[in-house]
């Protein structure tokens, strides 16, 4: 063997060497994360008030704050919604929500959560070019059982 093609042979596999060490290092950061993210227990959103979950949800344009709102199966549930810049709306079609939410008029929703599982929101109003995109998540936590 010609000593250039030894010495490129050796860079070879340090570098592949080398690769994999790195690739090795963020997999198990990225690993470390995502086992992180699934014990994460997720707290419900808002407080009770007179039995009932309250969320205060303002919606600006293209965005819902809080953009993920978590309660517990079988709750019923109290959005207080307003807005201060554009005429927006709130649908939530397992639920039968859909409210319209003026400029500096406040409005609230009520719901029972029966149904366990993530649903998406959106705005029920044109807003905007951005419009389509304005969506939010709501996460009903299954009831624990014995």
């Amino acid at each position: 063997m010609r000593k250039g093609t030894t010495l490129g042979l050796a860079m070879g596999v340090a570098s592949v060497l080398l690769v994999g060490a790195i690739g090795a290092s963020f997999g198990g950061d990225a690993t470390n994360k995502v086992k992180a993210a699934e014990t994460a227990v997720l707290q419900p959103s808002g407080s009770i008030s007179n039995g009932v979950r309250v969320v205060e949800v303002k919606a600006k344009k293209y965005a819902f704050m809080p953009g993920e709102i978590v309660v517990n199966q079988g709750e019923k549930v109290r959005f207080d919604l307003s807005t201060e810049d554009v005429t927006h709306g709130i649908q939530l079609k397992e639920f039968k929500v859909d409210q319209r939410i003026e400029p500096g008029k406040p409005v609230s929703v009520e719901f029972t959560a029966d149904k366990a599982g993530t649903y998406t929101f959106h705005c029920s109003v044109f807003c905007g070019l951005g419009h389509m995109g304005m969506r939010g998540k709501l996460v009903v936590l299954p009831m624990a059982h014995p």
